[in-house]
């Protein structure tokens, strides 16, 4: 009996730790394979697990610690606000009401290496309010000049650091502070929201108020002076809802709710109810559906990565464990003739890789939380909150146990098709009495190169190593073609832009003095080189049905350079209206139902006739006519022009070019960059995300390929060393190996790379369609799928090159002398 049978045999062994350490010992590739392939997996899957489940959760936490307030509603300071401070307190439905003063003003500040325009809220940091309260993240020790706190954000993406000077530019002119502190608080540190809130000690805030209130009894004296009443101006309030003049005393009412469900409900009716038109209102439920937009699609492309590489080790496990069971039959048969059970035999070598994937999952999942702390930073500079992952040993537990067991189960499903064979077939290495096989390519009939033609009958001998090298090399292609295409093109800022704002959204706006001057300046801008078109167009935003609408006023969607509209068709009547996608779900309404708008005592019934792509304002935006807007605000002015251009890199130079074309009569601003500058923080994260899983798939499809041809090449070593005996040099050798491993492992990256170009727009719609993109409207161009591919199989070709090196070492010599 051979040496290692007698030892499996000793009382003083144990069979099963013997096999297992076995099985080990003389497949060390493939157990290198499964840890690294589990390790990957279990690294993704916990980040996108955790990222899923912990960050919204800690923003909760934090919301609660900071006892922050359901609802928070920013008002010019007047009767109104008062009037709705009343009416959120006589609610049953309201458990807590209070009220903070504040500065408001619309302007802009430096922020990285642009400018962002917005509305910035001071108030007191030496308050104590009993809502709302902030965390000091960092602050100088010593006092600088015009000190300001603000928030977190701005040092996350901003630029900024502690002492650096923060220059507003508003009506006012420009203002300069210096940075004391970085605040973290629920509400007021994401520019994407419309408002940053800015800290002023105590003394400040108090001579700003002083100078907003001087300021605004100015106004209404000039008011009154000629003529108005600016309680009863509409035109003016809504003048000072989109564009304050200047300082602006404010109150932020801040609202608890008995039932958080009813939040935003009861928020929308009272300012419907009172016809509130110069209001800005956020709740938590609509904060944390912003800050979860990237993190749950990021955690959910992350998650369906991992579950691929989990697949690819489960179908690798089970091709490498099928021939290693083969390779051990005869072992197989001579322990199940010395009275081994095959369930004993097979049941080690299944365990000992089923528990190294558990091993490998766990170590990938711990290794994920060093990889937190900067995925916390990219996330910081969406929420303005320092996000704290902690290690759930729950989450390490079902990575282990679940790629562990999964990998059981596969390794069981293999080895239990040897335990239908009888001791003697295992004996005879798995051989029948009659087996009769079909003679592929008979190499006296096929003309080719020999080793070519060797290496074309060995793999077509073993389909299966064939066919996974194929499913392998086409399905990480595929998913290597949609990061670098897919998610490479989100990455590219513009593009992302487009589709985030929808094709409504103008690049470049001008706003006349006058309706009579928008004609005009129309004609102007289309002369401008580098202009798309040019149409009369206005984006308003309306208190309509108590919820915060953006209005796009197009008379002829046609004009857009791509229409928005991804069902249905535009409006063109009065009574017709297009929806976007937030307001589609809120209101529940679809294609050809009536939808009833309130605004300002005003009803209005519109025809739904078609439905809109984009995340403007969340989704809540609607297009319509200027006679259909006029109806429901017969009071607004609507002076603007839209101007969209040819190139997104146009935007600066056409923006200038006009400005100096129609001349200070006329305001321009660069839309797009302006809000660019908002979502930056929202795209920070895809490129990091891109460039990973393209390197995870590269990585996973050379493991694989070297695994493979590695195999290969250690079972052919007989075979090798008898045919260079016979002549054949080393060279033909090597290429007898390789023409079995290319073949498959080009036509499946050929076929990964048709497959992924073919799935990229249908992917992106589906994983876009939650944030309401409906439709991929930018160009997606084909190269990044060629160098991809190109890529890829360069790399896999270098393995397999480098897999057959060790064939230049096998003589016959050698192997007798083994």
């Amino acid at each position: 009996m051979p040496t290692s049978l007698k030892s499996l045999t000793s009382p003083m062994s144990s069979p099963s730790l013997l096999l297992a350490r076995r099985t080990i010992r003389k497949h060390p590739g493939m157990a290198g394979a499964v840890l690294i392939l589990s390790l990957i997996a279990g690294l993704l899957i916990n980040v996108g697990l955790v990222m899923m489940t912990q960050h919204g959760a800690y923003l909760n936490h934090k919301a609660e610690e900071w006892n922050s307030p359901d609802a928070v509603i920013l008002m010019p300071r007047s009767e109104q606000a008062d009037d709705v401070e009343d009416a959120f307190r006589s609610d049953e439905r309201v458990r807590e009401v209070e009220t903070a003063p504040g500065v408001g003003v619309q302007g802009s500040i430096p922020y990285a290496d642009s400018t962002l325009p917005l509305r910035f809220l001071f108030y007191d940091i030496d308050a104590s309010p009993q809502m709302g309260h902030w965390d000091i993240a960092s602050a100088l020790d010593d006092p600088v000049e015009n000190p300001i706190w603000v928030p977190a954000t701005l040092q996350a993406v901003g630029g900024y650091e502690l002492g650096d000077a923060l220059v507003l530019t508003s009506p006012m002119g420009e203002r300069t502070f210096h940075i004391q502190g970085f605040t973290e608080s629920t509400y007021g540190g994401m520019p994407s929201i419309g408002v940053l809130w800015f800290g002023l000690p105590g003394e400040d805030y108090a001579a700003l108020e002083a100078e907003a209130q001087e300021h605004m009894a100015g106004l209404q004296a000039e008011l009154a002076a000629s003529g108005r009443d600016s309680a009863a101006d509409s035109q003016t309030q809504q003048t000072q809802q989109t564009q304050p003049p200047g300082w602006m005393p404010s109150t932020l009412i801040k609202v608890q709710t008995r039932s958080t469900d009813e939040t935003s409900g009861l928020t929308g009716e009272v300012i419907s109810r009172l016809d509130i038109t110069s209001a800005w209102d956020m709740d938590r439920e609509i904060l944390s559906m912003s800050n979860q937009i990237s993190v749950g699609l990021i955690s959910v492309v992350i998650l369906l990565f991992s579950s691929m590489i989990a697949a690819v080790a489960l179908l690798t496990l089970a091709f490498m464990l099928r021939g290693a069971i083969r390779d051990d039959l005869a072992a197989v048969g001579a322990l199940r003739a010395t009275g081994f059970t095959t369930g004993g035999v097979m049941r080690p070598m299944v365990l000992s890789f089923a528990l190294l994937g558990a091993l490998g999952a766990a170590v990938g999942a711990a290794l994920s939380h060093a990889v937190f702390p900067h995925l916390s930073s990219v996330l910081r500079a969406q929420t303005g909150i320092s996000w704290k992952a902690h290690v759930d040993p729950g989450f390490l537990l079902a990575c282990a146990a679940g790629l562990g067991l999964m990998i059981w189960l596969g390794g069981a499903l293999v080895a239990r098709s040897a335990g239908r064979m009888s001791a003697v077939e295992a004996l005879r290495g798995g051989q029948e009495d009659h087996s009769f096989t079909r003679v592929r390519l008979p190499l006296q009939r096929t003309r080719g190169p020999l080793a070519m033609l060797l290496g074309l009958k060995e793999m077509l001998a073993a389909p299966g190593r064939a066919a996974l090298i194929l499913v392998v090399a086409a399905a990480c292609t595929t998913a290597s073609v949609f990061s670098a295409s897919g998610l490479g093109m989100l990455a590219i800022k513009d593009n992302a832009l487009s589709l985030l704002l929808g094709s409504a959204f103008a690049d470049v706006t001008v706003t006349a003095q006058s309706p009579d001057d928008v004609d005009a300046a129309v004609e102007k801008a289309r002369d401008i080189p580098g202009v798309a078109t040019a149409i009369p167009y206005s984006q308003q935003v309306e208190t309509v049905n108590g919820t915060n609408l953006l209005f796009f006023v197009v008379d002829d969607v046609e004009d857009l350079p791509i229409s928005p509209v991804y069902e249905g068709r535009p409006a063109h009547h009065a009574n017709e209206i297009v929806l976007g996608p937030g307001v589609e779900k809120r209101f529940g309404t679809h294609i050809g139902d009536t939808w009833t708008a309130k605004r300002n005592g005003i009803e209005k019934d519109f025809l739904v006739t078609g439905l809109a792509s984009g995340a403007p304002n969340i989704g809540n935006f609607a297009i319509l006519t200027r006679a259909a807007y006029q109806e429901l605000a017969p009071d607004a002015g609507l002076t603007d022009v839209g101007v969209f251009v040819t190139s997104a890199d146009d935007s600066g130079t056409v923006s200038k070019a006009l400005q100096n074309e129609l001349g200070s009569e006329f305001q321009v601003v660069n839309t797009r960059d302006s809000i660019a500058v908002q979502m930056e923080s929202y795209m920070s994260m895809i490129p990091l995300l891109s460039e990973s899983l393209m390197a995870f798939n590269g990585l996973v499809v050379v493991l694989v390929v070297v695994l493979m041809t590695s195999s290969l090449v250690a079972r052919s070593r007989h075979t090798a060393g008898l045919l260079k005996a016979l002549g054949m040099t080393t060279r033909q050798a090597a290429t007898r190996v390789r023409w079995t491993i290319l073949p498959p492992l080009i036509l499946g990256t050929v076929l990964g790379c048709a497959v992924g170009g073919a799935l990229i727009r249908p992917l992106l719609e589906v994983l876009l369609s939650g944030v309401g993109i409906k439709q991929i409207t930018v160009d997606i161009p084909l190269w990044p799928t060629l160098a991809v591919g190109a890529t890829v199989l360069v790399t896999a070709v270098a393995a397999v090159f480098l897999s057959t090196r060790p064939i230049n070492r096998v003589t016959a010599y050698s192997l007798l002398t083994e």
